[in-house]
């Protein structure tokens, strides 16, 4: 095992360089040294060296101590760094840290940290339709009563997904359906730079499908959940992706019970009459979609 300090390592390995001393060439981790000694070099390249592209404060003598303990990997293990972290620690402490407490993206943080307290109950959650609609990709030919509609399609189209969704809320079992939903459409948020929605999106699946004890708690991994819930600081795009591959698995037997149903079969004929609804209201000049409430 590794000594608790680096101060302790320095001390041991000075005592054996004065005195002769073979260095012991032992590696006492599981983790594989080879993918250590990456990313250690990933490190340098990102924030120690001249070079950098997020180069760090970090004094030349420093740098040069910490080199020395990379040649030594072995001896200091997790403690090559302790010593290059301590002045930008301090900076963080005296600089960053203050301003983050007075910035609005903190105030934001406890604000939604805040929410979490009492989570939501599931008649809470507004969810959006789906953004793509098969009604208007496909003519009117399309829709025979025999035709059989893909998960994607019901996962795309508005008609289709709500049907979907009502035959699964009768068996009770559409967290998955939902879940897959809401997530695409934090995806598709960001991909259209709507970037302060969209965090507020990720803060509300959050709620609804990752904390313990949620509305539709999704099964996840203690570590998957840990990582969201750091990414929950600046969401990304992708940062849901476990979560919803785990639902998505879930939903593929939800959709194979479906095809069996009656639901399923009548979806050709439901769908070819919202079409001709669909197309009479987009011809009249007088009338609007929304205004009927049909699918764009």
């Amino acid at each position: 095992m590794w000594s608790a300090d680096w101060r302790d390592i320095d001390s041991e390995v000075k005592y054996d360089e004065e005195n002769g001393n073979v260095v012991p060439n032992t590696w006492n981790s599981a983790v594989n040294m080879v993918a250590a000694k990456i990313h250690i070099d990933n490190i340098l390249e990102e924030y120690v060296l001249d070079h950098a592209q997020h180069q760090v404060c970090i004094s030349g003598q420093f740098i040069l101590k910490t080199k020395k303990r990379i040649k030594l990997l072995h001896l200091y293990g997790p403690h090559v760094f302790d010593e290059a972290v301590l002045d930008p620690i301090k900076t963080m402490k005296k600089d960053v840290l203050p301003r983050f407490l007075q910035s609005t993206t903190f105030r934001a943080m406890i604000h939604s940290l805040a929410s979490c307290d009492t989570l939501p109950p599931a008649s809470n959650l507004s969810l959006p339709p789906p953004s793509k609609h098969v009604l208007r990709s496909n003519p009117i030919e399309y829709f025979i009563d025999e035709r059989e509609f893909t998960l994607a399609q019901l996962l795309q189209g508005e008609v289709l997904y709500t049907n979907f969704r009502s035959f699964l809320e009768r068996n009770h079992c559409s967290e998955n359906l939902i879940c897959v939903r809401m997530i695409d459409y934090f995806e598709e948020l960001k991909s259209a730079r709507n970037n302060i929605e969209a965090d507020e999106h990720a803060w509300t699946i959050y709620q609804y499908f990752v904390a313990r004890g949620s509305a539709y708690e999704i099964s996840t991994m203690y570590s998957d959940r840990k990582t969201l819930m750091e990414n929950l600081a600046v969401p990304r795009k992708g940062m849901f992706s476990k979560l919803r591959s785990s639902a998505y698995d879930i939903l593929k037997t939800n959709f194979s019970l479906f095809a069996k149903s009656r639901d399923y079969m009548a979806l050709g004929k439901i769908m070819r009459f919202a079409k001709i609804d669909l197309d009479r209201i987009e011809n009249s000049p007088s009338l609007d979609p929304m205004d009927v409430g049909l699918v764009k």
